[in-house]
């Protein structure tokens, strides 16, 4: 497998077409033919935070050998299926609520706020999520879902103390007939925490990251079933070999 960029950071540039060079083809294919093993071309679409699994039969043939296939193409014949990437669907709303803590002034005037803040409830459409693993994956969610998370607060009038504030994550659109949710793949999540580990204001601050054992406990593995924290897991049906049960929605 080979890795590119497009070097898309906006919607016109998912115009471009994703290329390979005749002599970088040859190589390629030369070293595929070695190992025995089937050739792919992975390529980042930034813009999106989304990656791409491209076999080379996928990819037009052009003058001099090279070949291309355009961005939307290239989403048409993803298989990072293989890999085991998978959408994740979720009963919205996602809600962390963080409780103000009772021993400590909490309040809203014109100019300040003050909060301390105390015990944390994390909640889904399907009830309260109890269990830590399946706290810190609605965390992740949160953090690098799809949905943008908007934040309130819950005042009481009589002495301008906040009680407690919310953050609620929904789908952008309103679709009552749909009971579930998607927050999108998970390969765009870790994708967005990564680029959150490597970035800040000022730009690029790392091209890799250190990681510890366990620090990706929020991956969500095949066999996962929970009744407090239920997810639907989508795969591309049209994917080879994947993990999950040939392309078909599995609810857990």
């Amino acid at each position: 497998m080979d890795v590119k960029d497009l070097g898309a950071t906006t919607e016109k540039g998912l115009k471009k077409d994703i290329k390979l060079s005749g002599s970088e083809r040859r190589r390629l294919e030369r070293f595929a033919e070695l190992y025995g093993a089937e050739l792919f071309v992975a390529c980042f679409l930034a813009v999106m935070a989304t990656w791409v699994l491209i076999p080379i039969a996928a990819f037009r043939e052009r003058k001099g050998g090279s070949r291309a296939i355009s961005a939307l193409d290239a989403l048409n014949v993803n298989e990072m299926g293989i890999l085991g990437d998978i959408a994740v669907g979720v009963l919205p709303p996602l809600q962390v609520i963080v409780h103000a803590d009772p021993a400590k002034p909490s309040y809203l005037d014109d100019n300040t706020m003050n909060f301390s803040p105390g015990r944390t409830e994390f909640w889904t459409g399907a009830g309260a999520v109890t269990k830590r693993g399946e706290k810190e994956i609605i965390r992740f969610m949160m953090r690098y879902g799809g949905w943008v998370p908007e934040q309130s607060a819950d005042v009481d009038p009589t002495n301008n103390r906040i009680e407690r504030l919310v953050l609620t994550a929904e789908p952008p659109e309103d679709q009552p007939e749909q009971q579930w949710g998607i927050l999108g793949w998970l390969s765009q999540m870790y994708s967005r925490f990564f680029d959150s580990e490597t970035r800040n204001d000022d730009g690029i601050t790392a091209l890799d990251m250190s990681i510890e054992p366990g620090m990706l406990t929020t991956s969500i593995p095949h066999d996962y079933d929970s009744k407090t924290l239920p997810l639907l897991r989508l795969v591309d049906p049209t994917t080879r070999e994947n993990p999950l049960s040939r392309g078909e929605a599995s609810p857990a």
